[in-house]
Order: structure tokens, then sequence, then C-alpha cells
């Protein structure tokens, strides 16, 4: 259906703006029938623009899973391209966990450093929720470079590590940013870590206590006593 000829990429993008409900489904179906033809549309400015509409559409639909299979099939071609890159960013931020873990789990260093540089920017943002505090676990668990990517984000402000101690996945990703920095031998990130922060003449003492994990290895869990 996706064509790289222009004529038809208009139609397509044409059809993804003016479609819903049932014809969407349909749409849905057909563009995921030609994996081809979805690779290539997103390597293209047009069909670029049309493969950001439709996952728009498809985001709470059973198709969001599967057009997120077909990029990271050939991930490593999109995510070099240009127009590719958007497409790539705008489903890790759209589809969340899944869509993060699926391309996370690559194994080419060029395709994970390229990764990182896209969700850098939104580290703080994705710590804030359910699903992201598992992404940002996930780029710190990927690489040495993940992990001080987030370890820099979280203390680059006083008020970031104050702000991520006092909400519950932010508390989450700082106790995975210390477990890992310290198994890692980061002990200057480990130790920057666990200063406590402070905002507006206030300080949030911080206090870690280690207990057994139920699967593998040992998790810190973090008290909050704020001081006047």
């Amino acid at each position: 259906m996706i064509d790289e000829r222009a004529h038809m990429q208009h139609l397509f993008h044409t059809l993804v703006e003016s479609c819903e409900g049932p014809l969407l489904n349909v749409v849905a179906v057909d563009v995921l029938s030609d994996q081809e033809g979805v690779v290539n549309a997103a390597v293209s400015l047009l069909g670029a623009n049309s493969i950001m509409k439709l996952m728009a559409k498809l985001r709470k639909t059973h198709h969001a899973f599967n057009l997120t299979k077909v990029l990271s099939n050939k991930f490593l071609h999109v995510m070099t391209h240009s127009f590719g890159s958007m497409v790539v960013e705008r489903c890790l931020m759209l589809f969340g966990y899944e869509a993060n873990k699926r391309v996370l789990e690559q194994t080419n260093e060029q395709v994970n450093k390229k990764i990182l540089c896209l969700l850098e920017k939104h580290f703080l943002e994705l710590a804030h929720l359910k699903g992201g505090s598992h992404v940002v676990e996930k780029c710190m668990k990927t690489s040495d470079d993940g992990l001080l990517s987030v370890v820099k984000a979280i203390l680059e402000r006083p008020e970031t590590a104050f702000a991520l101690a006092r909400d519950d996945f932010g508390n989450y990703v700082i106790q995975n940013a210390l477990r890992i920095t310290r198994a890692r031998g980061f002990s200057g990130s480990y130790n920057n870590l666990r200063v406590e922060p402070k905002q507006t003449g206030k300080v949030c003492d911080r206090y870690f206590e280690r207990r057994s994990s139920v699967s593998k290895g040992r998790e810190w869990k973090k008290g909050f006593n704020p001081v006047k």
C-alpha cells in the first residue's frame, strides 16, 4: 500500500489524516501487512509524517504493538536515517515501556548510542511515570554510557534529585541508579547520588536501607525525613 513514489505517499498521508473508527482499523491492517512499505515510508519526509500521525491514532489500539514490532525489525536502517530517527523517537515516547524495551534490546552499539541520544532529553520526564521509570532503568542497565547519562540528568540540579526522591517512580529510578553505580564501581557517581539534595532552604534527609530482593541481588529502600 505504501509506495516510495510521491503521489502514493501523498495518498497515504491524506488517508491517515481522514480515517477514523472502522476505517482506521482497515487502514492499519493493510499498512502493517506491508512491512517493507512501512520501513520505506519511515525514511522519507512525507512518509515519516504519515507514520507518526498513524502512531498517534493507533496508540490505544492493539495495532500499536505490531507497528512497534515492524519498526524494530529494521531498527538500524530506520534509526540511522534523519527522517527515520524522528519516527523512532515518536514511537519511543508514544508507546512507552514495551517499545523502549524492544528497541533497547538491540545488541548493536551504534544503535544503542543513538537511542540514548534520543532518550536522554526525556529521562527526567520518564522517571516520573510508571512505565517510563522502567525505561530509564533499562537505559542504565544497557550500558555505562546510559547509566552515566541518567546520573548526570539527576545530579544536574539539586531540585531535580529532590523532586525524584519525593516521587514513587522517581524514587525507584534513584534506587536503581544507586544499585547499578555501586555494582559497576562508579564510586564517585554513587556517592554524589547519596548527597542530600537541597531545595529552597530545605534539606531532604535521605537514608537507604538494604533489603532482600525476591528475585536477585539487593534493592535499596529509601525513607524520607524532611527537615525545615
